[in-house]
């Protein structure tokens, strides 16, 4: 089944990737896709969450990411450029252009706070010169971050240390968060100091893996403890790894925040502008800061929209399967909606409500729906064809409201433990 989000306009023509109707295309760049275009530089991660996407898996980015979209196909004239984002831990920003002078962009307010912007080498006191070099690599769309470059056998476990000259209050938030990654399979060990003696400390330790990860420590849990952890009275910090026999190489982030929750944020659609297309066949996407994406969308038609619709719970659809090629189905809605399967389309199935009957639409360029009425109903769904042809075919439900203009549709998989499945709908 094809699992990107779809779109419905009032003419019942759906639209997907890069598959133009006659009066409307739809270029609709959703993840995973996102996360092999938007790669560099590679602080772009994947979210952790799946279940918040509509595209599959958001990515999020922490401290910006740049990459091109493939236009093909698009028809010249004005797009409306949607984004399906959300506020990072810091600010950020994307921006999409279609040429040097035509380009649109957002900006989002961070969710967290900056306790530490300046973690790049000057900042450092190496604690094994000769055998550690810190260099800082620079970034296209943000500041530099740090790394490390440690010889083998070197004489501690220590790599660098941080001292502040005034004491720095970082009580507020749950958490603090940083980034790093490292060459091989290690763990940093990262501790915070207090008061005057580094001999109280509280120590996180971070498994590294070659790609970035945004490291959350707990401020209540450190992994180890000594002494009294103050955290209005933070006066140093140090990264060290778990061994010191094999050369490595360690990076850090360009800064240390503190944000309150580890949750996925509430993804939405947010309307950056129109831009126009001549010829050409690639879009710029250049993110800054902080930030998560999901899909990006590229929709010309012939009126303006401001906005998408975002998603909401229903009551539940209730349904039985009573033979391969019969279903039974509980309705309880308030508004017209269409009743789509993930099955190609066939015309010999109808669905039966009481007397009156409905054919199926073509939908989404091979999958058939039902637009059925609002109302509390039950319809009998049956196939009319060669019973022999649909013995078992396993049928999965999507049940998908029409509104009357541009709905974005999340398409759910059926339960198969419990014969129900969730019910969706897009309000304005």
């Amino acid at each position: 089944m094809w699992r990107q989000a779809a779109l419905q306009h009032n003419a019942n023509v759906w639209l997907s990737e890069t598959v133009p109707s006659l009066n409307e295309t739809d270029f609709s760049f959703g993840t995973p896709s996102l996360i092999r275009l938007i790669s560099t530089p590679d602080s772009v991660i994947l979210g952790p969450t799946w279940y918040q996407s509509a595209g599959g898996t958001s990515l999020q980015t922490l401290w910006g990411g740049i990459g091109t979209l493939d236009l093909q196909g698009a028809k010249p004239g004005t797009y409306d450029i949607f984004a399906r984002i959300a506020s990072g831990v810091t600010s950020g920003s994307i921006t999409i252009a279609t040429s040097p002078t035509d380009d649109v962009t957002t900006s989002l307010a961070g969710t967290g706070v900056i306790y530490d912007g300046n973690l790049q080498s000057n900042a450092w006191v190496n604690l094994n010169p000769g055998y550690v070099t810190l260099r800082d690599v620079s970034s296209p769309t943000g500041p530099a971050h740090l790394e490390i470059d440690a010889q083998s056998y070197r004489p501690a476990y220590a790599l660098i240390q941080k001292d502040y000259s005034q004491p720095q209050n970082w009580s507020a938030g749950k958490y603090l968060s940083l980034a790093l990654k490292g060459s091989q399979q290690d763990s940093a060990m990262v501790y915070f100091y207090f008061g005057n003696s580094h001999s109280v400390y509280a120590e996180y330790d971070a498994p590294l893996s070659s790609s970035w990860s945004a490291y959350n420590f707990d401020k209540a849990a450190p992994t180890r403890v000594s002494g009294t952890v103050n955290w209005t009275d933070v006066t140093g910090l140090s990264i060290a790894t778990s061994q010191k026999t094999q050369s490595e190489t360690v990076s850090i982030g360009p800064y240390m925040t503190s944000h309150d929750t580890t949750a996925p944020p509430t993804l939405k659609w947010v309307r950056l502008g129109s831009l126009p297309l001549d010829t050409q066949s690639v879009a710029d996407v250049k993110m800054t800061g902080s930030m998560w994406l999901d899909q990006v969308m590229f929709l010309q038609s012939s009126g303006s929209r401001d906005s998408l619709n975002e998603t909401a719970i229903l009551p539940e659809l209730n349904w039985t399967q009573k033979g391969p090629n019969n279903f039974a189905i509980n309705v309880n809605s308030s508004v017209q909606f269409n009743l789509m399967f993930e099955q190609s389309y066939d015309p010999r199935w109808v669905a039966m409500i009481g007397p009156r009957s409905f054919t199926p639409v073509l939908t989404d360029r091979y999958m058939m729906s039902f637009p059925l009425p609002p109302g509390q109903y039950g319809v009998d769904l049956q196939f009319k064809g060669d019973t022999s042809q649909w013995v078992g075919y396993g049928f999965s439900i999507t049940v998908i409201l029409v509104v009357s203009l541009l709905c974005l549709i999340p398409l759910l998989r059926k339960k198969r433990q419990s014969h129900t499945v969730a019910l969706q709908f897009l309000a304005g």
